[in-house]
């Protein structure tokens, strides 16, 4: 049986509130996080996936699986 590994990538944000996460993860920020998803993927031959956490001074989370597909 083949042992199946992969990476899992977390960006997590603080937020007032959720309306602002569109504006937290700017432009230039998706792209860094993009070219880091990239690297890890060739560096280590595995699939990589990576999840953006958001939260609120009430400490709710709330988590985008898969965030940069």
């Amino acid at each position: 049986m083949r042992n199946s590994c992969e990476v899992l990538l977390v960006e997590v944000k603080s937020l007032s509130n959720y309306d602002w996460l569109v504006f937290r993860v700017g432009l230039r920020q998706k792209i860094r996080l993009k070219r880091a998803l990239i690297y890890i993927q060739t560096k280590f031959n595995l699939p990589v996936r990576f999840h953006l956490a958001a939260v609120t001074k009430g400490e709710e989370i709330e988590i985008l699986a898969d965030f940069l597909s």
